[in-house]
């Protein structure tokens, strides 16, 4: 994989960069979601169809990529994504996780030229609530990432102290907790961003969605991924023994299972 920056179009002040492969065929572009940067999808991205080209944008905040202001919303995602969609041939095929599934939903709704959009767990608003919100803005404004990480699995998605004291032992820590600077923001931009979700059973294109099955049923995952499900009209593919972080845990089973229902590119 490459390093590439580039600057957005919509958005001349903000400086991207991205990991690119070089290949033939359809160009696969990769939106990670929180906690997350380019680089904790390696795995994934090394098996995911090797021959084709990929790209895989640093969002803001990440491994140079321009820091979130005032103004940050999933808007300035979406510019983001769509500046990225525009230096490639035309179409892609879209693969998103997370809050990365609401900005490239988001994206293909004002135009992506997407082929097909893969999602796995996808969140949107409610999602964290305003009491966690601000324990995480104030974890950040103290510069604790680590309990910021410590946050979101707690006071967002539900865990025992034990999960997180689990989760910190690993390897698994580290690569979450390096990305976590512009978690708090995220979660305002979600908060903040009703999505028009009539629209999204009109995208034109074919979409896969996909889900932990320990996230599924799971607030607050369950619930967004249970939204995406009824606008785009789509059934769950259930990653079994999975949950929000497969492609940390089980990257194998995540790429094999996002090609398999790619199009033939």
């Amino acid at each position: 994989m490459q390093r590439r920056a580039v600057r957005a179009v919509r958005d001349v002040a903000a400086k991207l960069t991205a990991r690119s492969r070089p290949g033939t065929g359809r160009p696969i572009v990769l939106v990670h979601g929180g906690l997350a940067d380019a680089p904790a999808w390696r795995k994934v991205t090394e098996r995911l169809e090797p021959a084709r080209p990929l790209l895989v944008p640093n969002r803001r905040g990440r491994r140079g990529s321009t820091d979130p202001d005032a103004s940050y919303s999933v808007q300035s995602e979406v510019n983001d994504l769509l500046a990225w969609v525009s230096t490639l041939p035309r179409p892609v095929d879209v693969v998103a996780h997370s809050l990365g599934g609401l900005i490239a939903t988001e994206a293909v709704r004002q135009g992506a030229p997407a082929a097909s959009l893969t999602l796995y767990d996808p969140v949107a608003r409610p999602f964290a609530d305003d009491a966690a919100r601000a324990a995480i803005r104030r974890a950040t404004d103290a510069g604790d990432l680590d309990a910021v990480v410590a946050l979101i699995n707690t006071a967002v998605s539900g865990y025992a102290e034990a999960h997180v004291a689990r989760l910190r032992a690993t390897r698994a820590w580290a690569p979450l907790v390096e990305p976590a600077g512009p978690a708090a923001a995220e979660l305002e931009a979600i908060a903040a961003f009703e999505p028009p979700w009539a629209d999204y059973g009109k995208l034109g294109v074919p979409v896969t969605l996909i889900a932990g099955e320990h996230t599924v049923h799971r607030p607050p995952y369950g619930e967004s991924v249970a939204a995406f499900q009824r606008a785009l009209g789509v059934d769950v593919l259930v990653l079994e023994g999975q949950d929000h972080i497969a492609h940390v845990a089980a990257p194998e089973l995540l790429a094999d299972t996002i090609a398999a229902h790619l199009p033939a590119g």
